[in-house]
């Protein structure tokens, strides 16, 4: 487990729009791993632990 700081990059998504429906399709791949962030300690392979305010 890694306490870190959140990414506030969006994450690269699309919405597909099929009659009625409409389909989220996000791009996890491809989000930004700035080092010593949650995106980067989970696709490290370790759990990231961060703070939030709401």
């Amino acid at each position: 487990m890694v306490f870190c700081e959140p990414c506030t990059l969006p994450l690269p998504a699309q919405y597909r729009v099929e009659g009625d429906c409409v389909h989220y399709v996000g791009d996890y791949a491809s989000r930004d791993r700035t080092p010593g962030t949650d995106v980067d300690v989970c696709f490290s392979g370790c759990i990231a632990i961060t703070q939030i305010q709401l």
